[in-house]
């Protein structure tokens, strides 16, 4: 199999150039699957950064991978810094529980959230710093997976409800947007500093714009993503949305983005016309269905099949559609590796 080394070369001439000749893998891990290997609890995992840091590197280190390692607050840090509730389920996985009595002008504050102080951003550059200080030879750290600021405010908001408004309250939409995206680039800025001055990559994840009409993507959100990504332009621009969000295949590809991490529901094919080869494209295999119920040798299978048929396309990385779930087995993760590695 391939070196870790080999693989990320193949990945950044993928994301940036086109084609490498032979296809990347790329591994898109949160807690659920780290708990289910390290017996990690959310008890710790979410409230110590040693714990988050050493749960994360022996993960890594059972799929031969160097990480990277990187602040893992699901989808509340940023909803969180502005008064949203955070509530735990059985599992221990955070969410946020939206004020009913609240609507999104309520939410909008008299100035920006300040991240280094506030919610859980706070402690996500509170744990970036003690990866950054702690971390295992051979493996890197990562800036944060940060939930794009529509999504923010939709978790802050409610989904529902925040769709309505959208429609409603179009004004209230854009100011409270606007304050979440200047508290989300001081926040970026801050990772900045953290990792030495660069960052590799900025990974926004934005799910609840696939609610959006594509007029509404480019009235709304492009501009944002604009914002953000313009102003770290040493990073690569990473996406993740596996919502139904063909329809705004078109603007994503013409936003910039380089790397857009889909659902497993999408049709990679038609995402490659519509996107005319501009963005490097990653999440064929289910992470239920496939990686975490067949066989091994039934995941290299189906990893080498969605290889070949979609090599010739370009800047295709394979992957799960979606982040890989509870349970999965570290051999079914690392058939899907050996698959991606076995194709010519």
């Amino acid at each position: 199999m391939r070196t870790i080394r080999e693989n990320t070369e193949l990945l950044n001439r993928c994301v940036t150039e086109g084609s490498p000749g032979r296809t990347p893998w790329i591994l898109f891990i949160n807690f659920p699957l780290i708990a289910s290997i390290t017996g990690v609890q959310s008890s710790e995992y979410f409230h110590d950064p040693q714990a988050m840091t050493e749960a994360q590197a022996e993960t890594f280190r059972k799929l031969g991978t160097d990480g990277p390692l990187s602040p893992d607050f699901g989808t509340v840090a940023e909803a969180s810094a502005y008064g949203g509730r955070v509530v735990y389920d059985r599992e221990g996985i955070p969410s946020i529980q939206p004020d009913p009595g609240l609507e999104t002008a309520d939410l909008i504050p008299e100035a920006p959230t300040d991240p280094r102080t506030s919610g859980l951003m706070a402690r996500q550059l509170e744990f970036l710093e003690y990866m950054a200080a702690h971390c295992p030879p051979g493996m890197e750290v990562a800036s944060c997976n940060m939930m794009a600021p529509l999504t923010a405010a939709a978790t802050l908001r409610g989904i529902s409800d925040f769709c309505v408004d959208v429609i409603e309250e179009p004004e209230a939409v854009a100011e409270l947007i606007d304050c979440i995206t200047r508290t989300e680039i001081a926040s970026l800025e801050e990772q900045r500093r953290i990792l030495g001055g660069r960052m590799k990559r900025v990974l926004l994840s934005d799910d609840i714009s696939s609610f959006l009409s594509a007029g509404q993507f480019e009235a709304l959100v492009r501009p944002i993503y604009d914002r953000i990504y313009g102003a770290f332009p040493e990073a690569q621009r990473w996406l993740h949305n596996d919502g139904n969000a063909a329809h705004l295949a078109p603007s994503i590809s013409r936003a910039g983005i380089q790397l857009w991490h889909v659902g497993k529901n999408m049709d990679m094919g038609k995402l490659f016309d519509l996107t005319e080869g501009r963005v490097a494209l990653c999440g064929n295999l289910n992470p239920v269905t496939e990686l975490l119920h067949l066989k091994p040798e039934e995941v290299k299978k189906r990893a080498q099949e969605e290889v070949k048929r979609y090599q010739e396309r370009g800047k295709h990385i394979l992957s799960t559609g979606g982040f890989i779930s509870y349970g999965t087995a570290i051999d079914a993760i690392l058939a899907m590796m050996e698959g991606a590695d076995s194709v010519h």
